[in-house]
């Protein structure tokens, strides 16, 4: 294992944006070169060579100069070589003067190799150049590391602070419950696994979520912890229908197959007719995956979570807040498909620590 990331795989290990980059890069993670020697800002970068090639201009003018002094006291006639050569010494005088003040410029800076004070340039092409550069530079890992802890403490921190300002939330630190209702502040409370599906779906507003599959996603059963809607459609698992899976497996596998054509073939529909028409077809896919009746595990899932949300409804009851569990209890609704969904029109803002 090496010892640095490039930035296009940085981009992905942190799941930033390629401006985002150039927010670290300017807190002090130091880009290199693929020979391993550090980049400096375009801004500096300019400046060492304007005077690199002032450097360079004033040892030419200064030779001119040295033969105008040497051949003008024989000069009887002026023509544009003699005249080139007289205006040198003006030119000189101007250059070393320009070459003082990006010198001075230059020794004013603490760390030539800081970023700090870049701006972007205005126009999109330098823009792009500039972050491209960035993308391609390489990063040593330990800086880093170190960088992605600060992002997760200031992304934590922010989330925290807008969820404490929020009018309703539901916040876990630990084993104890902090509840927000329409301004008023209640808790802490000690958890019970209700709380957890609850607030699963008090997330999701709207959103029909089986009982089978939110029961794996809070407790953590599927890896990553979440399944999407096409992840529950591989796995069998019913999402707001009111039928399963067909048994068949070359038919499933078929279903499948032309499910995820019509997935990409709608990121790429250029019309909104055309989305529609998609859409449609998959809605129609759907009804011939899903079979006419459920298995016992889906009727086991949804006892189960009711008798837990059930649990937590009357911890809220004996804890002062019963106008929660009663606006929870009529807003969060099973259905015949083994669904529950949060239908209430009031938004929470959920954090879980």
């Amino acid at each position: 294992m090496g010892n640095f990331i490039s930035g296009k795989e940085l981009l992905t290990h942190l799941d930033i944006l390629p401006f985002e980059l150039l927010q670290m890069v300017k807190e002090g993670l130091q880009p290199y070169n693929k020979f391993g020697e550090p980049i400096i800002s375009p801004d500096i970068t300019r400046k060492k060579t304007e005077l690199d090639n002032l450097k360079n201009q004033s040892v030419v003018l200064k030779k001119m100069a040295d033969r105008w002094r040497a051949i003008a006291p024989v000069v009887t006639r002026i023509d544009e070589e003699e005249i080139e050569l007289m205006s040198a010494k003006n030119k000189l005088e101007r250059t070393t003067q320009d070459i003082k003040v990006l010198e001075n410029d230059l020794a004013q800076i603490e760390n030539i190799y800081s970023w700090a004070n870049y701006e972007l340039p205005e126009d999109e092409k330098s823009k792009e150049w500039v972050l491209n550069l960035l993308l391609n530079a390489y990063y040593k890992k330990d800086n880093t590391e170190q960088n992605e802890e600060k992002s997760v403490v200031l992304d934590r921190s922010i989330n925290e602070n807008h969820v404490l300002n929020a009018a309703n939330y539901l916040k876990r630190t630990g084993n104890f419950w902090t509840i927000r209702f329409n301004g008023k502040e209640f808790g802490p409370i000690k958890h019970v696994d209700g709380l957890l599906y609850i607030a699963y779906l008090l997330e999701r507003p709207g959103t029909s979520i089986s009982c089978k599959n939110l029961h794996q996603s809070v407790s953590g059963i599927t890896p990553g912890g979440i399944m999407d809607k096409s992840m529950a459609i591989e796995a069998g698992m019913n999402m707001g229908s009111s039928r399963q899976a067909v048994n068949d497996g070359k038919a499933k596998h078929d279903y499948f197959k032309k499910y995820r054509e019509l997935q990409n073939s709608l990121e790429l529909a250029e019309s909104d007719l055309e989305k529609n028409e998609i859409e449609k077809e998959m809605a129609d896919l759907l009804g011939a995956i899903n079979a006419k009746t459920f298995t016992k595990d889906d009727k086991k899932a949804q006892a189960n979570l009711k008798k837990r949300m059930e649990t937590a409804y009357k911890v809220l009851n004996t804890t002062g807040m019963k106008e929660i569990s009663e606006y929870l209890r009529g807003n969060i609704k099973p259905n015949d498909a083994y669904d529950l969904r949060y239908t209430g029109e009031i938004a929470w803002e959920i954090i879980i620590n």
